[in-house]
């Protein structure tokens, strides 16, 4: 409530309980007023003036318990966080994701994977690659003998990225003099560092090989999916399976269609 001002001047209140004389008229008999034609002069009676009503401006009061301010932009900020639903939101309501895709191919140039450290969580295989379409296809070792010329003996590896998504990287397997080109080197080295840490990758065109560079935060550790190799393979070769010669992809590699 604002405070009343004090009147550093204060008046004595009229008392309206004291009697007050009135002049009389020289004549003893006085008639009613009311009886009266020519109306006599009597002295005014003073009357307290009347205060002219005003209306008070509404005033901002202060803050109190049942009135508080607003809220500052800290806890603001503070609200706008709870908001955000948590990393594990489907864990936490039981839900469990399928797995659906799993990409084949080097990681991606800002991405920063780690690869499984288990044996038996790769796959050899011979791939067949299309460089136009960006598609794997693994062959049949019987079909790949026919066309040596057009696929290669790869080992599988299974990686993750830091949004849990799972992929297989295809590492060339060493040629019968037990060697790799600089490229395949170095492709293999960097796989084998990621199952130790999380790293990315970028081509350096100028060295013929790959720069390997580690993270600088200490970042938890990968959540692996409840899945075998053969699982991911499966997954990530639906539809890509070659088992024949007869094969659309490699018709069209040998120019029959």
């Amino acid at each position: 409530m604002s405070p009343k001002l004090k009147s550093s001047n204060p008046q004595t209140p009229l008392d309206f309980n004291t009697p007050r004389s009135i002049p009389m008229t020289d004549s003893t008999t006085a008639a009613p007023a009311a009886a009266t034609t020519t109306p006599t002069a009597s002295a005014p009676i003073a009357s307290t003036p009347s205060t002219p009503s005003t209306t008070t401006a509404p005033t901002m009061s202060a803050p109190t318990p049942s009135n508080p301010a607003s809220p500052p932009l800290s806890n603001a900020s503070a609200a706008l966080k709870s908001l955000r639903l948590p990393p594990n939101y489907g864990v936490t309501l039981g839900v469990k994701k399928l797995l659906t895709l799993v990409p084949v191919g080097k990681p991606k140039k800002p991405q920063f994977f780690r690869v499984h450290a288990a044996t038996e969580m790769t796959f050899s295989a011979m791939l067949l690659e299309q460089k136009e379409s960006r598609e794997s296809y693994v062959v049949l070792l019987d079909v790949a003998q026919e066309i040596s010329e057009l696929v290669r003996p790869v080992q599988l590896h299974a990686a993750i990225d830091r949004q849990n998504n799972v992929f297989l990287i295809p590492v060339p397997l060493p040629g019968e003099d037990g060697t790799r080109n600089p490229w395949h080197e170095s492709l293999a080295q960097a796989v084998e560092y990621a199952k130790l840490k999380w790293l990315r990758i970028t081509a350096n065109m100028h060295a013929g090989g790959y720069d390997v560079y580690e993270a600088e935060g200490a970042l938890p550790e990968p959540e692996w999916p409840a899945h075998d190799i053969d699982t991911l393979v499966e997954v990530a070769f639906r539809g890509k399976i070659i088992t024949s010669l007869d094969h659309p992809v490699i018709q069209a590699l040998l120019g029959k269609i």
